[in-house]
């Protein structure tokens, strides 16, 4: 490859780049801290698939996050081709009837910027992601309110 192809290549990267949308970029972890590569990220907004990506053998990903309308719930759901272990799921931006109404109370939020956002995830399997939300005061104050 000659110097000139070099950097015609690099002149299209870098142009492709500038109109980019926002990225959510992060790891995929499983118990002990161990990579993931068999996990599945996919964007939902509205709740209708939007983008998708997948984690490589270090457990990185990079998915656009795709223009958030206004009042729409978007979505981020870690999805592990495993299913010894459970998925996860990431608000990015929510309508404002899920934020008022509460229904996902133990479901993290995250802002995302002009840029976007990094966020890494561990994915559990079911006893230990159980345990995981038992321990979280948002569950406990959803569910055992009543008593």
């Amino acid at each position: 490859m000659t110097a000139a192809s070099v950097l015609a290549l690099s002149v299209l990267a870098a142009a492709a780049s500038l109109g980019a949308g926002p990225r959510l970029t992060g790891r995929v972890l499983g118990p002990g801290d161990r990579p993931l590569d068999a996990v599945r990220v996919k964007i939902y907004v509205g709740g209708t698939p939007a983008t998708t990506t997948w984690a490589d053998s270090t457990g990185a990903y990079t998915v656009e996050i795709p223009s958030m309308p206004p009042g729409a719930t978007v979505m981020a759901w870690f999805i592990p081709v495993n299913d010894d272990l459970s998925p996860e799921c990431l608000i990015l931006a929510e309508s404002p009837t899920l934020s008022s109404g509460g229904l996902l109370p133990c479901v993290p939020r995250l802002r995302v910027g002009g840029e976007g956002a990094e966020y890494s995830v561990t994915l559990l399997g079911p006893d230990a992601r159980l345990e995981k939300l038992k321990a979280l005061p948002c569950f406990a104050k959803n569910f055992h309110e009543g008593e």
